[in-house]
């Protein structure tokens, strides 16, 4: 009974409709005679990644242990120094915690933040550490600076504000990417 109510409703409903529509000549509309249109917005293309999971994966790690650094290089907390564990293993922490104990030694700290544009990724060697990761891109130090306590510039006038950095990145048997060793080139991106 309600499923024929239901039809019999919609039958009435759209019989007014098309009944009451402009240029049928028996009777007025009663909705204004001007047709407005819509058009739904075009969706836009789903952002992908040039590469495949665990090349960005390698990317993320490199981008963490940067944002780690410029964080800790910007507060100095002595509690901090800890953090380097969780986003870098190898030769990587061991230079980020060198680097680090120079820096709280002397009142240093980093004004800014240094970043990365990845443009290569290939895959390395696989040990029983883990499958390795190279990534290779632009690092940027324009815009920043290691400034003393007294606030003056401790870098040279020969810095290199924009280099190619190849990043050696390690994923653990556990799945985790760590940044694990870097390497400059004088050569400017």
């Amino acid at each position: 009974m309600k499923k024929s109510w239901t039809v019999a409703v919609l039958a009435v409903v759209w019989l007014w409709v098309v009944g009451c529509a402009p240029g049928d000549g028996d009777s007025p509309s009663p909705f204004p005679s001007q047709v407005v249109t819509t058009t739904a917005p075009e969706p836009s293309p789903t952002p992908t990644s040039k590469w495949s999971g665990d090349e960005q994966a390698a990317v993320d790690a490199v981008q963490l242990s940067i944002a780690t650094w410029n964080r800790i290089g910007q507060s100095m907390d002595p509690l901090e120094v800890n953090t380097f564990d969780k986003v870098a293993t190898g030769d990587a922490l061991r230079a980020a915690q060198l680097m680090w104990t120079r820096w709280l030694t002397n009142g240093w700290r980093l004004v800014g933040d240094p970043y990365f544009i990845p443009d290569e990724v290939s895959l390395g060697a696989a040990d029983s550490e883990g499958q390795r990761f190279f990534v290779v891109g632009c690092y940027s130090i324009e815009g920043t600076d290691v400034v003393a306590l007294d606030g003056q510039s401790q870098s040279g006038t020969d810095r290199i504000d924009r280099r190619i950095m190849h990043y050696t990145v390690l994923k653990t048997p556990t799945g985790v990417f760590l940044n694990a060793g870097s390497a400059g080139q004088d050569e400017t991106c």
